[in-house]
């Protein structure tokens, strides 16, 4: 029953050392009480005697109380020595408990290391497969990889007798070795033409045709080429491939829960189906059990979502708007066939968003994987790192135009991908002002004209200055490999031998 006690008030939140403490603050009062009372007794009776039967009483009669008074001290120190006996067992279970905890989490997180220990390719790498862990004092592990976004989430159950402990994980690849230059320029048939005020610290690698300074009129010419680093030329280089086929092939599963959402369903208990124009979205409706949210319009979400062991996925036809006061935490998935606005002071804590049309960022309180076609960072907007933007062909027909367009002032920590078909199929802009710490990979044109520390992989440079088109020129781009932290993580798929590491503890 002690054990059964204990096991409330620790999983009630309550401290043991404050329960403790209050278990002999009581015992220690109960026996002050027993003492007062016995105390008050004796003197009471003691005194009776002495008044009614004073001259009456003999001493042979007196001594008959010292039996009572025997048994009623031993009765104490049982009780005494009872609960010396119970707060030891006590402490014993609490230090038990708390032994296994440790042992349960430790289980856990190791489980996780143990994984990515073994992850040696991507290939082998299967989705939804339990994997167990056995380690000493009985704990194991179970652990279960799956997709997240760009990313990998792992989670994991820690076991060690009747406690179990869960723990879950983002993970990340190590940059391959082209991320080690401040320029990847795989265009074969064009020079890199550095005009204007643009400068590069780091190693670059070029096509056959290297790299030259250009001028234009209303900007100065530099007098050497502005590259702080190695430049290397390879006669037949070719863009470093990324594994764009796994995520379209995830973006294809969001395109059918978003087309699910439309349909006239009553749902089961973990599934919430509304319908409005517009549907104002808050915590309250939205139970613990509920895995998936399907609305059939447009919907205006508030208030605080944190899920942070089992995943919601929120399916929208129509809009998405977020109050000022929204708070969306952990593993949510965020899905819309139109528009998605992320107001001023929205915060995301990794969430993935997923827009069939565009994401309009305005917040700079954003830690998040967005995925549209079009992605545009307002001036002010801050997406925090390891942030994602991703904008990929969609599988739909009539597709929006691929664009990711980064106003001055706005800063983006984390990967940029522009996965276009072909290389005039999009743009990547990023105004001068506009600020991207850590990488840039792009299979289309990309007009630089802001600061990036970190690197560039890119097939092809652009800008329009009429009456002339410019390809694979730059004009004001500053690049930075040197200020690229080295704790510096990229989504996985970049090579086919990764070295996993934790990009984030959820």
């Amino acid at each position: 029953m002690c054990s059964k006690y204990l096991r409330f008030i620790v999983a009630a939140g309550v401290d043991r050392g404050t329960f403790l403490e209050w278990i002999c603050r009581c015992q220690f009062y109960y026996l002050r009480l027993l003492e007062r009372w016995y105390q008050n007794m004796l003197h009471s009776y003691r005194t009776q005697m002495n008044t009614v039967y004073r001259h009456t009483i003999s001493k042979k009669e007196e001594a008959g109380f010292a039996l009572p008074s025997i048994l009623f001290l031993i009765t104490i120190l049982s009780l005494a020595a009872l609960s010396v006996v119970m707060l030891h067992y006590l402490q014993r279970k609490a230090a038990m408990l708390d032994l296994a905890r440790v042992h349960a989490l430790y289980a856990a997180q190791s489980g996780i290391s143990e994984f990515l220990a073994q992850q040696t390719s991507l290939t082998n790498i299967a989705a939804g497969i339990s994997t167990e862990y056995s380690f000493p004092y009985n704990s194991k592990a179970t652990v279960v990889l799956s997709r997240w976004g760009c990313f990998f989430l792992i989670r994991s159950t820690g076991i060690s007798g009747a406690l179990r402990t869960n723990a879950a994980a983002v993970v990340g690849d190590n940059p391959s070795i082209d991320f080690n230059n401040a320029l990847v320029f795989a265009n074969p048939n064009h020079q890199l033409v550095c005009a204007g005020n643009t400068s590069i610290t780091g190693n670059v690698t070029t096509g056959k045709g290297g790299v030259i300074t250009g001028t234009l009129q209303g900007l100065p010419t530099p007098r050497t080429i502005p590259v702080q680093g190695k430049v290397s030329q390879q006669a037949n280089i070719q863009l470093p491939q990324y594994r764009t086929a796994e995520l379209l092939n995830e973006m294809s599963e969001w395109d059918k829960v978003i087309a699910s959402a439309g349909i006239n369903g009553s749902g089961d208990s973990t599934t919430l189906v509304l319908r409005g124009l517009p549907t104002i979205l808050q915590p309250r409706m939205i139970a613990p059990s509920v895995a998936a949210v399907s609305i059939n319009g447009d919907v205006v979400i508030q208030g605080q979502y944190i899920r942070t062991e089992n995943p919601l996925t929120i399916a929208v036809t129509g809009s998405v708007a977020f109050s000022d006061s929204a708070r969306i935490r952990g593993l949510i998935k965020i899905l819309a066939a139109k528009q998605i606005t992320i107001a001023p002071n929205v915060e995301f804590d990794f969430p993935v968003v997923y827009s069939q049309s565009s994401i309009a960022l305005l917040s700079d309180q954003v830690r998040a994987q967005l995925f549209a076609p079009s992605i545009t960072f307002n001036s002010n907007a801050a997406a925090r790192y390891p942030s994602v933007a991703v904008s990929a062909q969609s599988q739909l027909p009539h597709p929006p135009k691929n664009q990711i367009i980064m106003e001055n002032g706005s800063r983006l920590e984390g990967t940029m991908l522009f996965l276009a078909p072909a290389a005039d199929t999009g743009v990547v802009i990023i105004k001068e002002g506009a600020k991207l710490i850590g990488s840039l990979y792009s299979t289309a044109y990309i007009t630089l004209d802001g600061s990036i520390d970190g690197t560039v992989i890119t097939k092809e440079f652009y800008f329009y200055q009429s009456p002339t088109t410019y390809l694979g020129w730059l004009k004001s781009a500053r690049i930075n490999r040197t200020a690229l932290p080295k704790s510096y993580l990229v989504p996985p798929g970049f090579s086919d031998s990764p070295k996993l590491d934790i990009l984030d503890w959820l």
